[in-house]
């Protein structure tokens, strides 16, 4: 059956049908995992090559990769981050490809069950995403003024918005469209209910930022639930809207704004933000993050009126696709 057929297939419960379409055996889920993992290292290796040759010493090559900031072995912040998100723009190519060529399925497919990508989607779940964000800020400036230093520098912060607003979404993109689309359609093949394969891409959302200087700093079991947390609530917006356009628009305004707006020792996008923290408090950040995930969904459930909540929880339809 082809992918616009089943687009005129009952509209609930869609996001997960489409894991149906095109070629799904085992194999090719491992070809297609092994393919992303080996472009992410190769996008990887120019970071590498400029972190070896710039460093000065092992010990201050050590406490780079612990706070994230690489200043002080030479390398500039902003061309850091690009080098650091050439690894997902590779990614993102290589799966774009392996999903049309291995899989033989159309991109679309992966990514909403929706006719074309819903733009206005995007954009609702990065402006409400971006101005809880701003809201809990102000909250925490007007609690401690005295913990935020201003530090806007136009000559750093200018290449900053262009790097953050071209090149981050690529990034957030590359691991919604992995974790929430690719990965999620293909793990619920293989389980009847549908709270499965959300708790496990959420674990493995949470898992891949192991190696991030906040986790060494802060602990895991500190930092850990907030990044599951944030997993759970980009998967249960993807399943209850029927597609990855709110998860899109949430995981580029939290990129966007903690590269842009206030940023903080030990944090993953060591940038020249316009602000910066001088102390933060982990684990009220990992609860504040939950609370703030929660509202979100409240807000976007009253207004796309999601009623069925059996999409994040219930058991599989028994509607299985065909290639003719």
């Amino acid at each position: 059956m082809h992918y616009l057929l089943l687009n005129h297939l009952s509209k609930s419960f869609m996001f997960l049908k489409l894991a149906n379409e095109g070629k799904n055996e085992f194999w090719r889920y491992l070809v297609t995992i092994s393919a992303v993992i080996v472009g992410a290292v190769l996008g990887g290796i120019p970071l590498l090559v400029a972190i070896v040759n710039s460093t000065s010493s092992q010990s201050i090559l050590l406490e780079s990769l612990e706070t994230g900031d690489f200043s002080d072995i030479g390398i500039d912040t902003n061309y850091f981050l690009v080098l650091l998100l050439l690894q997902f723009v590779v990614a993102l190519l290589v799966l774009w490809i392996m999903v049309k060529t291995i899989h033989q399925k159309v991109f679309l497919a992966v990514t909403t069950a929706r006719k074309s990508l819903d733009w206005k989607r995007i954009s609702v779940g990065f402006l409400i995403w971006f101005a809880l964000l701003g809201v809990l800020e102000l909250v925490a400036y007007w609690q401690s003024p005295n913990l935020y230093v201003y530090q806007l520098e136009w000559e750093s912060f200018l290449p900053l918005l262009a790097i953050a607003f071209f090149l981050l979404p690529l990034q957030t993109s590359a691991e919604e469209l992995f974790m929430r689309g690719y990965l999620m359609q293909g793990i619920s093949l293989l389980f009847a209910y549908r709270w499965v394969p959300l708790v496990i891409t959420s674990v493995i959302f949470g898992l891949l930022h192991y190696a991030n200087p906040e986790v060494t700093k802060y602990g895991f079991w500190v930092t850990m639930p907030g990044y599951i947390g944030i997993g759970l609530a980009l998967a249960v917006m993807t399943l209850m809207d029927d597609g990855l356009e709110l998860a899109l628009g949430v995981h580029a305004a939290n990129n966007i704004y903690s590269a842009v707006v206030v940023t903080f020792d030990g944090s993953a996008l060591s940038t020249p933000a316009m602000f910066k923290v001088l102390e933060i408090n982990p684990l009220a950040g990992t609860i504040l993050t939950l609370v703030i995930s929660s509202i979100f969904i409240y807000i976007v459930s009253k207004i796309y009126g999601w009623k069925d909540w059996r999409k994040i929880y219930g058991k599989k339809e028994d509607i299985m696709v065909t290639n003719h």
